[in-house]
């Protein structure tokens, strides 16, 4: 839960965790982290990332929306301490009403 300030990161590995919690928190980018990202990446590599993003909000409102389940390969390629259960017990979901 430390994200790009957990130590061992590369900078730019470090700025795409940044700038992946501030699309996920503010819909958007900083200034400084787009500028940041910008000394490491391409416009269009930024571009990619915002993309890539969007696209697992996406797949995430589907799979809350249905409550879908993984298939057996992908759930076999996860590390065994990754579970439903421990993920939803990690990060809670509150319904919406209505």
């Amino acid at each position: 839960k430390q994200g790009g300030e957990a130590p061992g990161w590369e900078v730019s590995e470090a700025m795409l965790l940044r700038a992946v919690d501030e699309l996920f928190e503010d819909y958007g980018l900083s200034e400084r982290t787009h500028a940041r990202l910008r000394e490491h990446y391409t416009a269009r590599q930024v571009m990619d990332l915002m993309a890539i993003q969007g696209a697992y909000v996406i797949l995430a409102a589907m799979i809350n929306t249905w409550d879908l389940e993984l298939d057996a390969t992908t759930q076999e390629k996860l590390p065994a301490d990754i579970t439903r259960e421990q993920f939803e017990r990690e990060y809670p979901r509150t319904p919406r009403k209505g």
